[in-house]
Protein backbone atom coordinates (compact mmCIF):
# COMPACT_ATOMS: atom_id res chain seq x y z
CA UNK A 1 0.00 0.00 0.00
CA UNK A 2 1.37 3.41 -0.97
CA UNK A 3 1.43 5.56 2.18
CA UNK A 4 0.50 9.24 2.01
CA UNK A 5 0.30 9.97 5.75
CA UNK A 6 0.91 8.30 9.09
CA UNK A 7 -0.56 8.96 12.51
CA UNK A 8 0.83 7.53 15.75
CA UNK A 9 -0.81 6.89 19.12
CA UNK A 10 1.56 6.95 22.10
CA UNK A 11 1.32 6.01 25.77
CA UNK A 12 2.09 8.35 28.69
CA UNK A 13 5.81 7.59 28.31
CA UNK A 14 5.84 8.58 24.66
CA UNK A 15 6.15 5.03 23.35
CA UNK A 16 4.33 4.33 20.08
CA UNK A 17 1.42 1.97 20.74
CA UNK A 18 -0.31 2.16 17.37
CA UNK A 19 0.61 3.53 13.97
CA UNK A 20 -1.99 4.20 11.28
CA UNK A 21 -0.67 4.41 7.72
CA UNK A 22 -3.07 5.92 5.16
CA UNK A 23 -3.01 5.61 1.40
CA UNK A 24 -4.09 8.66 -0.64
CA UNK A 25 -7.64 7.28 -0.83
CA UNK A 26 -7.84 6.22 2.81
CA UNK A 27 -6.99 2.53 2.84
CA UNK A 28 -5.54 1.95 6.29
CA UNK A 29 -2.69 -0.18 7.60
CA UNK A 30 -2.70 -0.58 11.39
CA UNK A 31 0.60 -1.46 13.07
CA UNK A 32 0.38 -2.42 16.73
CA UNK A 33 -2.70 -2.40 18.95
CA UNK A 34 -5.80 -1.24 17.09
CA UNK A 35 -7.12 1.21 19.67
CA UNK A 36 -10.79 2.17 19.17
CA UNK A 37 -10.52 5.56 17.47
CA UNK A 38 -13.65 7.09 15.89
CA UNK A 39 -11.74 9.79 13.96
CA UNK A 40 -9.30 8.46 11.38
CA UNK A 41 -8.65 9.30 7.73
CA UNK A 42 -8.99 13.09 7.15
CA UNK A 43 -10.43 13.42 10.66
CA UNK A 44 -13.78 11.90 9.74
CA UNK A 45 -15.79 9.38 11.76
CA UNK A 46 -14.98 5.77 10.89
CA UNK A 47 -17.47 2.89 11.14
CA UNK A 48 -15.49 -0.38 11.51
CA UNK A 49 -18.55 -2.53 10.82
CA UNK A 50 -19.13 -1.12 7.34
CA UNK A 51 -15.59 0.20 6.68
CA UNK A 52 -17.12 3.55 5.71
CA UNK A 53 -16.33 7.14 6.66
CA UNK A 54 -19.04 9.68 7.45
CA UNK A 55 -18.41 12.94 5.57
CA UNK A 56 -21.53 14.73 6.81
CA UNK A 57 -23.26 14.90 3.43
CA UNK A 58 -22.67 11.20 2.62
CA UNK A 59 -20.55 8.12 3.28
CA UNK A 60 -17.18 7.36 1.69
CA UNK A 61 -15.66 3.94 0.95
CA UNK A 62 -11.83 3.87 0.94
CA UNK A 63 -11.79 0.48 -0.78
CA UNK A 64 -14.06 1.67 -3.60
CA UNK A 65 -12.24 5.03 -3.63
CA UNK A 66 -15.52 6.88 -4.00
CA UNK A 67 -18.68 7.91 -2.18
CA UNK A 68 -21.51 5.39 -2.03
CA UNK A 69 -24.19 7.95 -2.95
CA UNK A 70 -24.48 10.90 -5.33
CA UNK A 71 -23.15 14.35 -4.51
CA UNK A 72 -26.17 16.33 -3.21
CA UNK A 73 -25.00 19.49 -5.01
CA UNK A 74 -24.48 17.49 -8.24
CA UNK A 75 -23.01 19.58 -11.12
CA UNK A 76 -22.37 22.52 -8.78
CA UNK A 77 -19.42 20.55 -7.42
CA UNK A 78 -17.66 20.92 -10.77
CA UNK A 79 -17.52 17.23 -11.65
CA UNK A 80 -19.76 15.15 -13.90
CA UNK A 81 -19.02 12.11 -11.72
CA UNK A 82 -21.35 12.52 -8.73
CA UNK A 83 -19.62 9.71 -6.79
CA UNK A 84 -16.00 10.82 -7.19
CA UNK A 85 -13.88 11.67 -4.16
CA UNK A 86 -12.05 15.02 -4.60
CA UNK A 87 -11.95 14.62 -8.36
CA UNK A 88 -9.78 11.49 -7.89
CA UNK A 89 -6.96 13.76 -6.70
CA UNK A 90 -6.70 13.18 -2.91
CA UNK A 91 -3.10 14.39 -2.70
CA UNK A 92 -3.99 17.96 -3.60
CA UNK A 93 -7.64 18.29 -2.52
CA UNK A 94 -9.76 17.58 0.54
CA UNK A 95 -13.50 17.18 1.10
CA UNK A 96 -14.51 17.36 4.78
CA UNK A 97 -18.23 17.50 3.97
CA UNK A 98 -18.51 15.08 1.06
CA UNK A 99 -19.08 17.96 -1.35
CA UNK A 100 -15.81 17.68 -3.33
CA UNK A 101 -12.57 19.65 -3.01
CA UNK A 102 -13.88 22.59 -1.00
CA UNK A 103 -11.29 24.34 1.13
CA UNK A 104 -10.62 23.38 4.73
CA UNK A 105 -10.69 27.03 5.78
CA UNK A 106 -14.32 27.29 4.69
CA UNK A 107 -15.88 23.86 5.09
CA UNK A 108 -14.34 22.83 8.38
CA UNK A 109 -14.82 26.29 9.90
CA UNK A 110 -18.41 26.51 8.69
CA UNK A 111 -19.32 23.06 9.99
CA UNK A 112 -17.91 23.76 13.46
CA UNK A 113 -19.31 27.30 13.64
CA UNK A 114 -22.81 26.40 12.51
CA UNK A 115 -23.42 24.22 15.56
CA UNK A 116 -22.25 27.02 17.87
CA UNK A 117 -23.29 30.27 16.20
CA UNK A 118 -26.06 29.44 13.75
CA UNK A 119 -25.97 29.32 9.97
CA UNK A 120 -25.70 33.04 9.15
CA UNK A 121 -22.81 33.82 11.50
CA UNK A 122 -21.08 30.59 10.55
CA UNK A 123 -21.11 31.59 6.88
CA UNK A 124 -19.63 35.00 7.72
CA UNK A 125 -16.84 33.45 9.79
CA UNK A 126 -16.03 30.80 7.19
CA UNK A 127 -16.09 33.27 4.30
CA UNK A 128 -13.66 35.59 6.10
CA UNK A 129 -11.43 32.65 7.01
CA UNK A 130 -11.28 31.37 3.44
CA UNK A 131 -10.89 34.87 1.96
CA UNK A 132 -7.41 35.16 3.45
CA UNK A 133 -6.29 32.63 0.82
CA UNK A 134 -8.31 34.10 -2.05
CA UNK A 135 -8.15 37.86 -1.50
CA UNK A 136 -5.46 39.43 -3.69
CA UNK A 137 -4.24 41.55 -0.77
CA UNK A 138 -3.72 38.62 1.60
CA UNK A 139 -3.35 35.45 -0.48
CA UNK A 140 0.04 33.72 -0.07
CA UNK A 141 1.75 34.86 -3.25
CA UNK A 142 4.68 36.61 -1.61
CA UNK A 143 6.97 36.09 1.35
CA UNK A 144 5.67 39.26 3.01
CA UNK A 145 2.08 38.00 2.85
CA UNK A 146 3.11 34.59 4.17
CA UNK A 147 4.68 36.17 7.21
CA UNK A 148 1.81 38.59 7.82
CA UNK A 149 -1.26 36.40 7.29
CA UNK A 150 -0.12 32.76 7.28
CA UNK A 151 3.34 32.09 8.73
CA UNK A 152 2.98 33.30 12.33
CA UNK A 153 3.49 31.87 15.80
CA UNK A 154 0.57 30.33 17.62
CA UNK A 155 0.75 32.98 20.36
CA UNK A 156 0.53 35.78 17.77
CA UNK A 157 -2.43 34.11 16.10
CA UNK A 158 -4.26 33.58 19.39
CA UNK A 159 -3.64 37.21 20.36
CA UNK A 160 -5.24 38.39 17.11
CA UNK A 161 -8.19 36.05 17.64
CA UNK A 162 -8.71 37.50 21.11
CA UNK A 163 -8.87 41.01 19.68
CA UNK A 164 -11.53 40.14 17.08
CA UNK A 165 -14.79 42.07 17.54
CA UNK A 166 -16.94 40.67 14.74
CA UNK A 167 -17.33 37.62 12.53
CA UNK A 168 -15.14 38.95 9.73
CA UNK A 169 -12.16 39.87 11.89
CA UNK A 170 -12.51 36.63 13.85
CA UNK A 171 -12.59 34.50 10.69
CA UNK A 172 -9.48 36.19 9.31
CA UNK A 173 -7.65 35.75 12.62
CA UNK A 174 -8.75 32.12 12.87
CA UNK A 175 -7.10 31.48 9.51
CA UNK A 176 -3.70 32.37 10.98
CA UNK A 177 -4.15 29.91 13.86
CA UNK A 178 -5.22 27.13 11.48
CA UNK A 179 -2.26 27.83 9.22
CA UNK A 180 0.09 27.54 12.18
CA UNK A 181 -0.61 23.80 12.36
CA UNK A 182 -0.05 23.37 8.61
CA UNK A 183 2.84 25.72 7.90
CA UNK A 184 4.71 26.57 11.09
CA UNK A 185 4.27 23.52 13.33
CA UNK A 186 5.36 21.21 10.50
CA UNK A 187 8.47 23.19 9.52
CA UNK A 188 11.63 21.10 9.52
CA UNK A 189 13.81 23.09 7.16
CA UNK A 190 13.93 26.64 5.80
CA UNK A 191 11.22 27.35 3.27
CA UNK A 192 8.85 24.63 4.39
CA UNK A 193 6.31 27.24 5.46
CA UNK A 194 5.36 27.26 1.78
CA UNK A 195 3.91 23.79 2.42
CA UNK A 196 0.20 23.76 1.74
CA UNK A 197 0.18 26.71 -0.65
CA UNK A 198 2.07 25.34 -3.63
CA UNK A 199 0.12 23.59 -6.35
CA UNK A 200 -3.51 23.43 -7.32
CA UNK A 201 -5.44 26.56 -6.36
CA UNK A 202 -3.30 27.15 -3.25
CA UNK A 203 -5.22 24.47 -1.35
CA UNK A 204 -3.81 23.56 2.07
CA UNK A 205 -2.58 19.99 2.50
CA UNK A 206 -2.99 19.42 6.24
CA UNK A 207 -2.53 15.66 6.20
CA UNK A 208 1.24 15.75 6.02
CA UNK A 209 1.04 15.58 9.81
CA UNK A 210 -2.20 14.00 11.03
CA UNK A 211 -1.39 14.77 14.65
CA UNK A 212 -1.17 18.49 13.93
CA UNK A 213 -4.35 18.27 11.86
CA UNK A 214 -6.30 16.87 14.80
CA UNK A 215 -4.83 19.55 17.08
CA UNK A 216 -5.93 22.19 14.59
CA UNK A 217 -9.50 20.85 14.59
CA UNK A 218 -9.65 20.88 18.39
CA UNK A 219 -8.20 24.40 18.60
CA UNK A 220 -10.59 25.69 15.91
CA UNK A 221 -13.57 24.21 17.74
CA UNK A 222 -12.54 25.76 21.08
CA UNK A 223 -11.88 29.21 19.58
CA UNK A 224 -15.22 29.19 17.78
CA UNK A 225 -17.04 28.18 20.98
CA UNK A 226 -15.37 31.00 22.92
CA UNK A 227 -16.08 33.59 20.22
CA UNK A 228 -19.74 32.61 19.85
CA UNK A 229 -20.23 32.69 23.62
CA UNK A 230 -18.69 36.17 23.70
CA UNK A 231 -20.96 37.39 20.91
CA UNK A 232 -24.05 35.97 22.63
CA UNK A 233 -23.17 37.77 25.86
CA UNK A 234 -23.31 41.17 24.16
Amino acid sequence: MATMASYKETDIDGNVVTQYNYSPFGQTEVIGTDIPQPFRFTGREYDPETDLYFYRARYYSPDMRRFISEDPIRFAAGDVNFYAYVGSNPVNFIDPLGLWKKDVHYDLTYQLARSECGDDLAKQIAAADNAVDTNLATRPTSLARYRTYHYRSLSDGLKTVGQAKDASSFGAALHTVQDYYSHVATEKEPGEFYHGHIGNDWVDKPFKNMGNYFLMIAKTKKLIEDFCNKICEK
